[in-house]
């Protein structure tokens, strides 16, 4: 018989890239008086009208005023773990600087979550962040420097839409 031998296939293609849904978005602000950074403003995130969304507090310095490392987001994707491809973040804030950590299940204070993934320093519009397949069940975007003042005084971040994509971890 002199047709070539085929190898066994050992693993399966990995899936496709998509769109993951995010369950829920909370705001994250461990240093807080209230722990709580306008919960009331999260369902502007996604809802299409880029010129509004969630925002921080306004605060005098772009370093929080030097009365906190930060705030955020917590972007719960489910109960279960996900490979983790991109984030897409977009803001009308100019300058602004953020660190993303990624967790199986964590939520609590800003020490339990470990170190960060990836930072990014002085954005400005909307930047897709390669996450490189990690894997995660939630995403941290924590917000480090509200970039330059508002033309109304102070400084704060706008976060307009947040998108993730992934792919199931075995798949």
């Amino acid at each position: 018989d002199s047709s070539p031998t085929v190898a066994p296939a050992t693993s399966r293609p990995s899936s496709p890239s998509s769109q993951l849904q995010i369950i829920r978005v909370v705001d994250f602000d461990p240093a807080g008086d209230d722990q709580e950074e306008h919960r009331e403003k999260r369902e502007l995130i996604n809802n299409g009208d880029s010129s509004n969304g969630w925002y921080t507090q306004r605060y005098t310095t772009s370093d929080f005023g030097k009365l906190k490392d930060g705030v955020g987001l917590i972007i719960e994707l489910g109960p279960v773990s996900q490979q983790i491809d991109h984030i897409r973040i977009s803001s009308p804030t100019i300058d602004w600087s953020f660190e993303i950590f990624a967790s199986q299940n964590s939520t609590g204070a800003i020490q339990s979550w470990g170190k960060a993934i990836t930072s990014r320093d002085k954005i400005s519009g909307t930047i897709t962040v390669p996450l490189s397949g990690t894997p995660a069940a939630t995403l941290l975007l924590w917000i480090t420097d509200l970039g330059k003042r508002l033309p109304a005084g102070g400084h704060r971040v706008t976060i307009s839409e947040l998108k993730v994509r992934g792919r199931p971890l075995f798949g």
